[in-house]
């Protein structure tokens, strides 16, 4: 949503276009946001228990383990209409392939372009940026680090190449860890 829309009107027509096609899943990603009280989205709570109550709508809602309780447990209306199913997380392997599934879509998105030799490198600097699990945070840190690649380059007239060093930069930023300690013989006693 941007400035411009209205997020009660815009999420009320995504609903109605959902009930009008049955066949439609909706998926929310960090289903916690609505429940910010200081966010716009908070507002659209009403909205969503008036068509869980009238329709039979598909919804998948993504969280994590501690917004479960805050959100689940705390308001009965949700427990009838959503079963719980924890996902665990990936393996060094399976993140390594849905980096690979993804590299594509951030090489076009991002215009920069992405060596296959660069994904292990993601995964193992993901070790020390956050208690998110695998596979969000390996695919955050490409993410953000396609950002610093093009924005280091953005005012070359080049081909703009994702490198270990964009990937180096955006995990000390994240960890507050430098780079250099993560590259040294430092790296066990982290």
């Amino acid at each position: 949503l941007d400035d411009k829309q209205n997020p009660e009107e815009t999420f009320s027509s995504l609903l109605k276009e959902s009930v009008r096609n049955p066949s439609d899943i909706l998926f929310f990603d960090d289903f916690a946001t609505f429940f910010a009280p200081s966010l716009t989205f908070h507002s659209i709570i009403p909205t969503l228990k008036s068509y869980l109550e009238t329709y039979r709508l598909k919804i998948i809602v993504a969280y994590n383990t501690s917004e479960f309780s805050r959100i689940f447990e705390q308001d009965d209306f949700f427990s009838k209409f959503f079963t719980n199913l924890t996902v665990s997380e990936t393996s060094y392997a399976d993140t390594l392939e849905i980096l690979k599934a993804r590299r594509g879509e951030f090489a076009d998105f991002h215009a920069v372009a992405i060596d296959e030799a660069v994904l292990p490198k993601v995964i193992g600097l993901c070790e020390y940026i956050s208690s998110e699990p695998y596979p969000e945070k390996a695919v955050d840190l490409l993410d953000f680090a396609c950002v610093e690649a093009r924005l280091r380059l953005s005012r070359l007239n080049t081909d703009i190449h994702l490198t270990i060093d964009d990937i180096n930069a955006v995990a000390a930023n994240l960890s507050g860890i430098p780079v250099s300690t993560v590259e040294s013989d430092e790296r066990k006693s982290l």
